[in-house]
């Protein structure tokens, strides 16, 4: 029907009705106005889905003598990559979430209306009644005399829309001064004092040592080696797995079996992923920082701009607890080839691996191979 009036409005239930179904006369009060953050954007702070995020499909009201909850059951829907491809939907307290990309509750952002009373929360807690925009006196008389200032940001303000320092994330440990229009420029140093362009370091981890970035540790990689008679025959014959991990002493090592191995001899393995047909297990080992130890599978692919291979990219689900416990992770990145790298897995958990993510990779063999710019935010996580 197309009257956009709530089921109890527009057919209430009879006496016999509300006794066989056992709806609660409550349930009207839900439904004699807006339900507010409908649509709402928040994070997980708290439980199974701690650091995930999603939106809010529903609100219920509940009695409760606990101090920890709310009274209030948001139902939300995850922002997840699932094996069908489709969100899920979870009820969690109204304490365990904060609107999106900061730490406010939701009333803080937008206070329910006196017709949405029904739905506040039993009482606030201490960090809401921080992060409240409203003022603690409100009772406060204004001066009389008319005073022109500019008005401090709101908490909700600083979380959302203020940048440097009146953001609530501004870092402020000591910074360089900014330059001024007002101050001479400092003379040129001479000639004599003026050192050469430094050279970058070998030991630099985002470098040549990429090998030895902390995310990628206890994690067997395959690598290529540099000749060298230090290792004997070892990666003349066969594949090469590296490990780094710390010894007793504390100092962290990369070993090949029994084999210490010189980071300086690691080089990219020659054997690079397909974007088109890839399924073995990788790592995330270069260029993109915050992802890098991360484990991926390939599910799909595609063509950044324009369709040659050095522009041909993969598109990659994470996945947890590699090996025949393995599941899908909750991202999905965009990832040139040149930025993983394998990692040692046995044929039975590969074999594994496809069982898992055969109806994954199914529903995208429907569409086609895309032409088209990379649809991720600055962090490099695919955008929906």
């Amino acid at each position: 029907m197309s009257t956009n009036q709530p089921l109890l409005d527009y057919s209430p239930l009879q006496e016999d009705q509300l006794l066989e179904f056992g709806v609660n006369p409550s349930i009207h009060a839900m439904c004699t106005g807006p339900v507010p953050w409908i649509g709402v954007k928040v994070d997980f702070i708290d439980g199974n889905y701690k650091g995930e995020y999603g939106v809010v499909r529903g609100v219920d009201h509940y009695k409760t003598d606990i101090e920890k909850k709310s009274g209030l059951m948001l139902t939300v829907e995850r922002y997840t990559f699932a094996a069908l491809g489709s969100n899920r939907l979870v009820k969690v307290d109204y304490n365990n979430v904060r609107y999106h990309k900061t730490k406010l509750f939701l009333c803080n952002v937008y206070q329910p209306s006196k017709k949405q009373s029904f739905y506040l929360p039993n009482s606030l807690s201490e960090d809401e009644s921080q992060t409240s925009s409203v003022p603690s006196d409100a009772s406060t008389p204004m001066p009389s005399t008319p005073m022109v200032s500019t008005p401090m940001p709101t908490e909700w303000e600083k979380w959302t829309i203020f940048m440097g320092p009146w953001s609530a994330t501004y870092d402020y440990s000591p910074q360089l001064p900014m330059p001024s229009m007002f101050r001479s420029p400092s003379p040129p140093a001479p000639s004599s004092l003026l050192l050469p362009p430094a050279e970058p370091l070998e030991e630099n981890i985002f470098g040549n040592a990429w090998i030895l970035h902390p995310g990628l540790t206890g994690i067997e990689i395959a690598v290529d080696l540099k000749p060298d008679t230090s290792l004997g025959s070892l990666g003349k014959k066969s594949q090469v797995y590296v490990k780094r991990f710390p010894d007793s002493n504390g100092i962290f090592q990369l070993m090949s079996g029994q084999t210490i191995v010189p980071w300086q001899l690691v080089i990219p393995f020659h054997d690079h992923p397909k974007p088109a047909t890839e399924k073995r297990l990788m790592v995330v080992a270069r260029n993109l920082l915050p992802h890098i130890g991360k484990l991926v599978r390939q599910i799909h692919h595609f063509y950044k701009n324009k369709r040659t291979e050095k522009n041909h990219l993969l598109l990659l689900t994470m996945v947890e607890c590699p090996g025949l416990a393995e599941e899908i992770g909750h991202e999905c990145l965009e990832m040139h080839p040149n930025d993983l790298e394998f990692v040692k897995e046995t044929p039975a958990e590969r074999k594994f691996s496809k069982g898992l993510l055969r109806d994954l990779r199914k529903e995208y063999s429907y569409s086609p191979v895309e032409t088209r710019p990379r649809m991720t935010d600055s962090n490099g996580i695919l955008t929906f």
